[in-house]
């Protein structure tokens, strides 16, 4: 079964913080350790022109294991190689603009990456159309500056599906760099004529 590009990036991260925390080095006898601070100079990152928190990190962890707060890097690694990899990978655009149309992301996944990417580095837009003439338009387009399926999700504005002719088909469609993901979504009301019914398409 393939994997889900968020899945890659936090196994990939799991296992460099695995690799630091196991890697035995030697500390050098010439430079002794000062007494409260933890020395960093037995980490290959740790030179001394080079000084980095995730290598001083590494140290305390070793002297102290935490597995809490290398829980808690580990997670923030994950997040900073996704920030990273957007404008670079065209899997990992196409992954984040899947995530705000709920298309493909298990709920779990979904969860854990809530903190990233933002809304507002994408452009997102909507298209609704209904099957006939009604009380609205019967289509109405326009852009989006927040969650696009919140569209639906929201109370507001299924009050406002529920105020115009139903069913509809509903496009999103989010842009970044040139990368283009479109979700569609047939909305209707349910068999009580209180609520809506919304079903995934493939957009035709």
């Amino acid at each position: 079964m393939a994997l889900h590009p968020a899945g890659y990036l936090l196994l990939l991260t799991l296992a460099i913080v695995r690799h630091l925390i196991a890697r035995e080095v030697a500390p050098p006898a010439t430079t002794p350790a000062r007494r409260g601070r933890v020395t960093c100079g037995a980490i290959p990152c740790m030179a001394s022109r080079v000084t980095l928190p995730i290598c001083e990190f590494v140290a305390a962890n070793r002297e102290r294991p935490d597995r809490l707060a290398l829980v808690l890097v580990a997670a923030i690694m994950a997040f900073s190689c996704c920030i990273v990899l957007l404008p670079l990978s065209e899997k990992v655009r196409v992954a984040a603009l899947e995530r705000f149309e709920l298309k493909r992301w298990p709920l779990a996944a979904w969860m854990l990456f809530q903190p990233l990417p933002s809304m507002y580095n994408f452009e997102n837009r909507w298209e609704v159309t209904a099957r006939g003439p009604g009380p609205c338009p019967e289509r109405i387009a326009g852009f989006i500056n927040h969650h696009v399926y919140n569209r639906i999700a929201l109370p507001q504005g299924r009050l406002r599906f529920r105020m115009c002719q139903l069913p509809a088909r509903v496009l999103f469609r989010s842009t970044y760099r040139g990368t283009q993901v479109e979700a569609a979504y047939l909305v209707s009301g349910d068999a009580n004529g209180r609520g809506l019914t919304v079903t995934p398409t493939d957009g035709s």
